[in-house]
């Protein structure tokens, strides 16, 4: 698509066009968004190919201010939190000069990443028999994060489907709002240190840090798990076990490392999973918390720099 040109035409499906945006770069899997500058009202809009070009694209969206006789606002946070309180309030105005009926709000909550849809629930009452000229009528709703939903932009998008006409079988319209969200990691993970330097038999500690950036308390496990192959003079303290949070940092039980006669395979990585705690409940502020581990580093040559130690598992 690299070249390709999204077009807004004033005079036909093919005449009085001009360029709204370029793809300058091969787009990356998934959603890519370009930014249209141009104010102008264009009736019809669509994508053209580059010379010689080639390519599967599943859906195009165009979004654009809404005008005209109604409007539909989404307010939401600019950062959502897997296990949160997120609320978004959907609201539409009818700016016409008549009533509207069967008036019905809805809102969806998309990721860029995946355009997996997440739950939402209404909070208040979602469908209204009118709607008078100059009113606004609004509905709030939570949207349910899971641990492992997919990080990055989410789009959320707010629909009202209204009537001109009272009554079954009239014609139905829809005017669309939206706004855009974030999401970030629900744990991170940081080993201090990464690596180290050690002569043949010198010892050294490490520690790995979990923090949990979800809106209320998970569960963290981990398993050691060590290949037949692993350096003897490797050991985690403890090498299984299970912490909750948030809560003030926490340090497991350690021991001293074991000295090898010679230096070995470096030493396999330890497995962690989190889950949310059933009796857990939310909190308001940025809920932090810390697991730590201590393990010996791998004894290595005087001028090698010893292993690194990875946390890797599914969460």
């Amino acid at each position: 698509m690299t070249g390709g040109r999204f077009e807004g035409c004033t005079d036909g499906p093919a005449g009085g066009c001009r360029t709204l945006a370029t793809v300058k770069d091969r787009p990356e899997f998934g959603w890519n968004e370009l930014a249209v500058d141009n104010p102008a009202r264009f009736r019809w809009l669509r994508y053209v190919s580059p010379d010689d070009g080639y390519s599967s694209v599943a859906e195009i969206e165009f979004i654009a201010p809404l005008g005209g006789s109604d409007h539909v606002s989404v307010e939401g946070p600019s950062e959502l939190r897997q296990l949160g309180d997120n609320r978004v309030v959907t609201s539409y105005r009818n700016n016409s000069d008549h009533p509207l009926h069967d008036v019905r709000l809805s809102l969806a909550a998309e990721s860029t990443q995946d355009r997996t849809t997440r739950q939402v629930r209404a909070l208040d009452a979602s469908r209204f028999a009118a709607v008078k000229p100059g009113q606004t009528v609004s509905t709030r709703w939570k949207v349910t994060v899971p641990l492992d939903a997919a990080t990055g932009t989410y789009h959320l998008v707010g629909r009202a489907g209204y009537q001109d006409q009272q009554g079954k079988g009239e014609p139905r319209h829809e005017s669309v709002g939206f706004t855009r969200s974030t999401l970030g990691q629900a744990l991170t993970a940081r080993l201090g240190p990464e690596a180290v330097g050690l002569d043949a038999g010198d010892s050294a500690g490490t520690q790995l840090q979990v923090t949990n950036h979800a809106a209320a308390t998970v569960e963290v496990a981990w398993n050691e798990v060590r290949s037949p192959t692993a350096n003897p003079g490797y050991t985690i303290r403890a090498a299984t076990g299970t912490v909750r949070g948030p809560r003030a940092a926490r340090r497991l039980p350690t021991s001293r490392p074991r000295r090898p006669a010679t230096p070995t395979a470096p030493h396999p990585p330890c497995a962690w999973i989190s889950r949310p705690t059933p009796q857990g409940s939310p909190r308001s502020g940025p809920a932090r918390w810390n697991c730590a581990f201590t393990a010996a580093s791998t004894p290595t040559c005087p001028t090698s720099t010893g292993p690194r130690r990875r946390a890797s598992g599914t969460s």
